[in-house]
């Protein structure tokens, strides 16, 4: 199984479910997934797919976490990375719909670790 280097971290914010009555989309804690992470800094239309990691230790209220992303299309871009970071959020998306906003955006270099990396408070 490949590792995945950390590319960006930052906070993910989960949304509220669109319609009251159903339960709000969120995929489990310390656990790799994929889904269409969009820069609010490139609203070109160009879809980009993450790999996406978020802490089990919430960071301001239940629905605020620590993230780790990983884009396929940015591997050794590290400029670009830091260009589209900068001033900027990642919308997460599932289909059409915005589940999470993830802010705070940082590069946090080549060192930073690995997507899969064990979670402890106070780490990357």
């Amino acid at each position: 199984m490949k590792r995945y280097p950390i590319q960006i971290i930052g906070t993910i914010y989960w949304l509220p479910p669109h319609k009251p009555d159903k339960p709000r989309f969120q995929f489990s804690p310390a656990k790799e997934f994929r889904a269409i992470g969009i820069f609010t800094s490139d609203l070109s239309g160009l879809v980009r797919e993450a790999l996406i990691n978020y802490s089990p230790y919430p960071e301001c209220q239940s629905d605020c976490f620590k993230v780790r992303l990983w884009y396929w299309t940015l591997e050794g871009k590290y400029d670009e990375m830091k260009k589209l970071s900068k001033n900027s959020e990642i919308l997460i998306m599932d289909g059409s719909r915005v589940i999470a906003v993830c802010r705070n955006l940082s590069v946090p270099g080549p060192s930073a670790g690995y997507i899969d990396d064990d979670w402890n408070s106070g780490d990357l």
